[in-house]
């Protein structure tokens, strides 16, 4: 996806994703396009060579170090939910602590997208195997969650609740419109 989005000239602010996909040959893609990454690394990632990031002492200002096999990166340390630690990493070096913290918001921003895409329209429950049919599912669950994102924004409903109350609807209307007879009923 990167590829493609360079070879059709994009040129974005930032590339922001999480701790999953910042292989290093992830980040040292981003950085071939002369694009700015965001990403949260693991307490364990190799800095400086021989230490680790929750080894070192990070000032809230962010510290440069030399992340192994893609270079120079500034890293920041926020304390989040739960006193958990998260490390925040990014190729730009001039990034200041607001926009690492505004940053990772953004990006948590998209992670719950992609989960409520999954999870209240069925993006990933597409049987068909032709292409075109693939895009068709997927354009209609956008197209399907925008919709929960508009009745969120204009009710306050969660897109969970409203899912499930468009289910009910549905298996009500149903069940008071059928006109099932079972002939193998004898009347008494």
């Amino acid at each position: 996806m990167l590829r493609l989005a360079h070879h059709r000239g994009l040129k974005p602010k930032a590339v922001l994703f999480d701790t999953w996909y910042s292989s290093r040959l992830n980040l040292n893609t981003i950085q071939s396009f002369g694009w700015n990454w965001i990403t949260q690394l693991r307490k364990n990632r190799v800095i400086n060579k021989t230490q680790h990031l929750e080894e070192l002492n990070i000032p809230e200002d962010g510290l440069i170090v030399d992340l192994k096999f893609v270079g120079p990166v500034k890293v920041f340390k926020f304390n989040v939910k739960n006193n958990d630690i998260e490390y925040i990493a990014t190729n730009n070096l001039n990034l200041s602590t607001l926009d690492a913290r505004s940053s990772s918001a953004q990006r948590w921003k998209i992670e719950e997208y992609h989960r409520g895409l999954k999870q209240t329209v069925g993006v990933e429950r597409c049987q068909a195997r032709i292409p075109r049919s693939q895009r068709t599912h997927i354009f209609c669950s956008i197209m399907t969650f925008l919709a929960l994102e508009k009745h969120r924004i204009r009710t306050g409903e969660t897109w969970y609740k409203t899912k499930k109350d468009i289910i009910a609807d549905a298996i009500t209307n149903y069940m008071e419109s059928l006109n099932l007879k079972l002939e193998f009923i004898e009347s008494a």
